[in-house]
């Protein structure tokens, strides 16, 4: 065994929200490296939970209930934590005990960046009122709503559709509700925003941006880069934008100098996922949101051997500091066949948008995909395959109920 890995056997982490496909990534990185991982999830049947990396997994309580900050007291206590790789709905519940579970987050500990970089109200405010010109460009047309700011409809009815409405868990009424509406027609944003506007203190209207997503994945420690990956997503579940379901290793220079320029503005410590949609007929593309904690597709990287929550708690932890910056090189395109590329396929069958031919190509190429031995499926882990059986038994065991409920058998 070699000394970082003696080292990291003596430490026990904690990851919250193992139901989530990211929060598995993260188990099997830290757990194959050596970390005692923790998982926890609300979830009886999380499937991190039974991971073969997790040492040991525990369902905790919901985490609007009130029980649930002196339950995360004894569990720290109990099991000996050293680290907890904070989840968003963890972070939300924390929020007024920040300041005593700070030490414990390999992440920014200045409260209000950690909790501006989770709201994507306050980051994209953040880049509308700076004064850096570059943080202004590459981002579709945006508006903050709120009590001090309303809306002017005759301008944002001349943006690109569909229109996107969306309402932050942070400026909820109830402090956890989030909501993301997709409106193709003025008239239908006018009506959402007039249902949530007494629920949400602000709300972010933007216009369209034509193009396919990609993303910039960055570690940034203190203003310098520990790690960084790109991916380009030909599919989404929906079709029209979504979650990431097929996904490839991808470089392109501008968006990624972007992003870059964004995260140190902000002054985020910890992982970073920024979003965009790129458009490859003009070479444009635009920024559409922070994922300030591990992506969904992070199983991209984990497969690929990139390790970035060890990287992280290594540095946290004074293990190891890396030297270099760790870029992820290596080609490789990695599926979240069910449900999501799945339902890329699904939502293409039932759009008008195609016609016969277009959508029987479509149930073709699932098919090709799913037997194309170069293409790899994120719950398809060296010594943790079983999640991506136990994960398309309960798919295809949803389905079926589904159905006989619909015919009423």
């Amino acid at each position: 065994m070699d000394t970082n890995k003696q080292a990291r056997s003596l430490i026990n982490v904690m990851v919250p929200q193992a139901d989530t496909f990211g929060s598995i990534g993260v188990i099997r990185s830290l757990g194959k490296n050596g970390y005692n991982v923790y998982a926890t999830s609300t979830k009886e049947d999380a499937l991190g939970l039974c991971s073969n990396y997790s040492f040991k997994g525990e369902v905790s309580p919901q985490y609007d209930a009130p029980c649930y900050i002196d339950w995360l007291r004894n569990f720290v206590i109990k099991n000996d934590i050293k680290a907890i790789i904070p989840s968003e709905d963890l972070l939300l519940t924390i929020e007024p005990h920040f300041d005593e579970f700070a030490a414990l987050l390999p992440i920014s500990h200045d409260k209000k960046t950690v909790y501006d970089c989770f709201c994507k109200v306050d980051v994209f405010e953040r880049f509308i009122q700076s004064n850096d010109q570059q943080l202004k460009k590459n981002i579709p047309y945006t508006a903050i709503i709120s009590e001090l700011h309303t809306p002017d409809w005759g301008e944002i009815a001349t943006w690109p559709k569909p229109l996107y409405l969306k309402g932050d868990a942070f400026y909820s009424k109830d402090g956890r509700t989030a909501f993301v509406r997709r409106l193709t027609t003025i008239e239908a944003a006018k009506c959402e925003y007039n249902k949530q506007k007494e629920q949400y203190k602000k709300i972010l209207i933007q216009g369209h941006f034509t193009g396919t997503k990609a993303a910039v994945n960055l570690f940034m420690k203190e203003g310098r880069l520990l790690a960084e990956s790109m991916v380009y997503s030909p599919h989404e579940n929906p079709y029209y934008g979504g979650l990431m379901s097929l996904r490839h290793t991808w470089w392109h220079e501008k968006m990624y100098q972007d992003a870059v320029n964004r995260v140190k503005h902000l002054g985020w410590v910890g992982p970073a996922m920024f979003e965009y949609k790129y458009d490859p007929k003009n070479d444009t593309f635009g920024f559409i949101e922070l994922n300030a904690r591990y992506w969904g597709f992070f199983n991209l990287e984990a497969i690929a051997g990139l390790d970035y929550p060890v990287i992280q708690l290594d540095d946290f932890l004074g293990i190891d500091t890396p030297k270099f910056t760790h870029r992820l090189e290596k080609n490789i395109t990695v599926r979240n066949t069910f449900p999501a590329d799945f339902g890329y396929m699904y939502s293409k069958l039932k759009s008008a948008d195609f016609n016969t031919i277009e959508k029987l190509a479509c149930i073709a190429e699932f098919f090709y995909l799913s037997c194309n031995p170069v293409i790899t499926s994120d719950l398809l882990y060296p010594g943790d395959r079983k999640l991506y059986f136990i994960n398309m038994y309960r798919f295809f065991k949803e389905q079926l109920h589904s159905c006989k409920k619909k015919l009423n058998f």
